[in-house]
């Protein structure tokens, strides 16, 4: 990774990457001599895959720490009762479906492409531009969770439920601040190749929450203490992502001084402009809108599921956990290969950044054909993971085409849609999405249980139609991107020698 605060050290103890990769990179890329060319290329491709892998593998550690506090509240619910998982469940229908809205993600692209670019400061200020932003997002999302009861009552009529339902969602809206600004600062660091804190700090919280969460709820191991049940659940999570948060500031921020290290410093108020809000938000609101609408397709297509059977519907829940654990490796590459090429296109290097996408899609493409051979020749035994019911067993076997279809070509869109995230086309990939979801997924799995196969094959199928679409679209953009006009544009967007608007708000 690279040390874009000295350039009189060699390394970062903190990254234990190479500090001096990016004078490398940029000597092999700029080479114009065909003399050791083929030397250059295999230093080049050891050099980006040995970077990608290790930022991969920091950032699944991070993710992997979050599927496991998930787990672990909806083990603690169901021990509660049957009750409080339903209650948090339907309570999820409406706070993710709303939560989406502080999910775009774009701070990475525009502090990537400014230090590639050369512009720290302006990385800073794009921090404070995207507080902003979301700092006045955050509370209307907040507001909506806390009318989750009055929503719900709409559709949902067992009134117990729907209470702890209310009060389910109302705490869990306490952590969206520091949820928000631990996603902020994640973003940021991740952006300049550091993403050892937040993979260190999200152990730390997967740990809290587990312990927290068996004394506080259940009891344990206190004699004659029984816990306090469902109503300690969301307090739980809520202190969780605090004390992460905390733990993140004291270790790596004040005992380490990361900022200093990165050239991280405070923006004034008067850095955060009208211009540079709105090119935020032209980035960040076709994104939000993006993930709204894989949530929202999903949603349906769990709707479609529970038309099913029974044992359909358990198979199709199961058999979907293992393209969810999939999705975290290859999400995880996504983001590491969109860190790269965000500061290749920011400092203008076009032969790098295709060379970065063909090494992340060839990548890729290796791990899913792996992965997807591996599930369908041993399909009973990954079903065995989750039930020993032979029915459900049987129509793992009897879905595993689609299901492998659904497998492969799901983590390869996600990936390709990383690709121009990173090149600052979010607007792109919202119009690819909702064509590949609403003209392709939803109306191909109504028509596949409705017209052909009223069951998992089905759904599965139509599943994995939708994401071939996708996939194609996906790979048209890519294909016909223009390079030239993606540098510029990242080039004026990182301020490189540009009158910038310093009008304030």
């Amino acid at each position: 990774m690279e040390n874009i605060e000295s350039e009189n050290q060699n390394t970062i103890p903190l990254l234990g990457i190479d500090a001096e990769r990016e004078d490398i990179d940029n000597d092999i890329y700029g080479s114009a001599t065909n003399e050791g060319k083929s030397e250059a290329w295999i230093s080049c491709f050891s050099s980006e895959l040995q970077t990608i892998i290790t930022l991969a593998f920091g950032i699944i550690v991070s993710r992997g720490s979050w599927v496991v506090i998930k787990s672990t509240d909806t083990a603690l619910l169901g021990h509660v009762s049957a009750e409080a998982l339903a209650a948090s469940s339907i309570s999820d229908l409406w706070t993710m479906s709303t939560g989406v809205f502080l999910n775009g993600g774009v701070l990475g692209v525009f502090v990537g492409q400014a230090i590639g670019a050369g512009n720290k400061s302006l990385a800073s200020t794009w921090f404070s531009v995207s507080m902003f932003v979301l700092g006045l997002l955050t509370f209307p999302v907040m507001a909506l969770w806390w009318l989750t009861g009055p929503v719900l009552g709409l559709f949902h009529s067992h009134d117990e439920v729907l209470h702890k339902a209310s009060y389910y969602a109302i705490v869990m809206s306490l952590c969206l601040p520091a949820r928000t600004l631990m996603g902020q600062i994640s973003q940021f660091l991740s952006a300049n190749s550091m993403v050892k804190p937040e993979a260190v700090v999200s152990i730390f919280a997967a740990t809290m929450n587990l312990v927290l969460g068996v004394v506080f709820v259940l009891g344990w191991p206190i004699k004659g203490f029984d816990g306090f049940g469902f109503k300690a659940c969301g307090w739980v999570t809520v202190s969780t992502e605090y004390f992460q948060l905390i733990v993140l500031w004291f270790c790596f921020i004040y005992l380490q001084q990361i900022p200093s290290k990165i050239g991280w410093t405070v923006s004034s108020y008067s850095e955060i402009t009208k211009a540079r809000v709105l090119e935020y938000l032209k980035l960040y609101v076709p994104s939000a809108m993006s993930t709204a609408s894989d949530f929202w397709r999903m949603a349906v297509i769990g709707v479609f599921a529970a038309e099913l059977g029974d044992d359909d519907v358990a198979t199709f829940n199961a058999s979907y956990r293992i393209l969810w654990i999939s999705l975290t490796f290859v999400g995880s590459l996504s983001f590491s290969c969109r860190i790269r090429l965000s500061a290749a296109v920011g400092a203008g290097d076009q032969d790098r950044a295709r060379h970065i996408i063909k090494l992340g899609t060839g990548l890729t493409i290796a791990i899913l054909l792996a992965t997807t051979l591996a599930v369908l020749a041993f399909t009973r035994d990954f079903a065995l993971l989750f039930t020993d019911d032979d029915e459900i067993v049987n129509l793992f076997i009897d879905s595993r085409l689609p299901m492998c279809l659904t497998l492969f070509f799901m983590n390869l869109a996600v990936f390709l849609e990383g690709i121009p995230v990173a090149l600052g086309r979010t607007k792109t990939v919202f119009y690819a999405g909702v064509l590949g979801s609403w003209a392709g997924q939803v109306p191909l799995s109504y028509l596949a249980i409705r017209y052909w196969k009223h069951n998992l094959i089905g759904l599965y199928y139509g599943v994995a139609g939708g994401y071939v679409l996708l996939t194609v679209l996906l790979s048209l953009v890519i294909i016909t991107t223009d390079f030239h006009a993606v540098i510029e544009e990242a080039q004026r967007r990182s301020e490189v020698n540009d009158e910038v608007d310093n009008t304030g708000l």
